[in-house]
């Protein structure tokens, strides 16, 4: 499941991109302002960044040339109030992989971050597969072969995000902020819980083992040829 993070310093227009992302599979995260965008980088995975021109503190254009200096690879796109020439092309040169006006229709925009996940290397797909093992995101099903298991939606996307990033170690609170979300009162001893449920159903499935990587989190490895 990948990860998306809105900028913007209306609170309504986040609402309304956050319950579309979400509606689209999407694991959502949102900030106000620049210094907020930088902070979330520091303690969450993030796969794609939205923002708009309307940031809390922040030149958006001099936030796009500070991301692009440290996460060279990061997409990003920029939601304008309203499109304009100099807007269009001050975007691009700042480091935009898109440029779209904030009245975009929400079929396009799904399509357009989909476009730019997909050139960035980041392809979705809304099944992924890992030697006979085949997670479905529509049923939040796991199948291999004639077993078939239908998880809860949180242990679901834990176990996907895992298994998306082979060897990947990601630390409990970027867990714990991407599945339960920031505002979460839930301890991270319920993380641990899960993990040990998902290692329970699966033991006997030999593609893939999850992995505690002690005073850091969790990580996946992948036996598949």
């Amino acid at each position: 499941m990948f990860q998306i993070l809105i900028a913007d310093s209306d609170r309504a227009y986040r609402r309304r991109l956050y319950q579309l992302l979400r509606r689209e599979g999407y694991s959502v995260l949102q900030a106000s302002g620049g210094e907020d965008v930088l902070k979330v980088l520091e303690t969450s995975y993030i796969d794609f960044i939205i923002l708009g021109d309307n940031l809390v503190d922040l030149n958006v254009y001099e936030l796009m040339g500070q991301l692009r200096d440290t996460y060279s690879d990061m997409p990003l796109m920029l939601l304008a109030e309203k499109k304009e020439r100099d807007g269009l092309r001050k975007s691009y040169m700042a480091g935009a992989d898109e440029y779209l006006t904030k009245n975009v229709d929400e079929e396009e925009l799904v399509l357009r971050i989909r476009a730019v996940l997909r050139r960035s290397g980041k392809n979705y797909d809304k099944k992924l597969q890992v030697g006979d093992v085949i997670l479905d995101c529509d049923s939040l099903s796991v199948t291999r072969k004639g077993d078939r298991q239908t998880l809860p939606r949180k242990e679901f996307w834990l176990l996907y995000k895992l298994l998306s990033y082979p060897d990947k170690i990601f630390t409990r609170t970027q867990l714990m902020d991407e599945i339960w979300g920031l505002t979460t009162e839930t301890s991270q001893s319920t993380l641990n819980v899960h993990v040990n449920r998902l290692r329970n159903k699966f033991r006997k499935y030999p593609e893939f083992d999850l992995k505690a990587v002690r005073g850091i989190g969790y990580k996946a490895e992948v036996h598949v040829d």
